[in-house]
């Protein structure tokens, strides 16, 4: 019996074909169509950092603040910023623009240097810092190193003479030695002893105080018999309680011109 292999030539031809065909594609997609990398820089946002070195410098566009580097300002602003450093109404206020060259907005951060400074401090705290006759302010104070001689001040101490460009670091701690008198001082407590005041016044207060106790007691008899008479119908006690209220009323006015005069005196010292 004979038995027929099937033929596989056809197949065959077919997949090569179609393999060579998907290679030459390949080839000729990678020949004209280049791979482009991923860019690197970012797209143009129209805005600059700037830092500045001390940092917190006040950055102003004309007369208006526009914040403290770092700060992110627009590039169109470029050449119309200005920084001020440590303030634009501070007394050794330094200025600076940014560089004249064109600026781009892809280049990073602008870095703007203003002159070194020594942070003053003292011991004790709060002395006075003058340079001449002029008060530059107190501590802790940050003072220019080319700020020239300084005089530091406080009261019960030595003063101090101090240049900033002496100062080997950044900051600088001064200490006053007080003075003898301060230093050998005691402190002493007295105690304020009790001191009446006048006859001037303690007179209408008295009389003041015992017109009220006298108020008080005639105006009570007055209640007693107008009760009384409620009770009886007794026309003499009716007289005697107008009586009474009458002497009250005496004794009440006393006592307000009592001590109406005693505050007159007490706010006339």
């Amino acid at each position: 019996m004979n038995t027929k292999t099937p033929c596989r030539g056809p197949r065959l031809n077919f997949t090569a074909t179609m393999i060579a065909a998907l290679a030459f594609t390949a080839a000729l997609t990678a020949a004209v169509i280049p791979v482009s990398a991923q860019e690197i820089e970012p797209p143009l946002t129209g805005m600059i950092e700037l830092a500045s070195e001390p940092s917190r410098a006040e950055v102003y566009l004309g007369d208006s603040l526009l914040g403290r580097t770092p700060l992110r300002i627009m590039a169109r602003h470029a050449d119309s910023v200005r920084l001020f450093y440590p303030a634009r109404l501070a007394w050794d206020a330094e200025q600076r623009a940014l560089p004249q060259h064109p600026l781009r907005a892809d280049q990073g951060v602008v870095l703007v240097r203003f002159d070194a400074r020594v942070q003053l401090r003292t011991l004790p705290h709060g002395a006075r810092v003058f340079r001449g006759d002029s008060l530059l302010g107190v501590t802790p104070l940050q003072v220019p190193r080319d700020a020239g001689p300084l005089r530091i001040e406080a009261i019960g101490y030595a003063g101090s003479d101090w240049n900033p460009a002496d100062a080997e670091r950044q900051e600088k701690l001064v200490v006053l030695e007080p003075l003898e008198d301060m230093a050998d001082a005691q402190v002493e407590f007295r105690s304020a002893g009790l001191r009446l005041p006048p006859a001037s016044v303690l007179l209408p207060a008295g009389i003041g105080l015992a017109a009220g106790v006298v108020a008080v007691i005639f105006k009570q008899k007055a209640d007693g018999l107008y009760d009384d008479y409620l009770a009886s119908g007794d026309e003499s006690l009716l007289s005697q309680t107008k009586k009474y209220d009458i002497y009250a009323g005496i004794s009440l006015a006393l006592l307000q011109v009592g001590l109406g005069y005693v505050i007159y005196r007490i706010l006339d010292e």
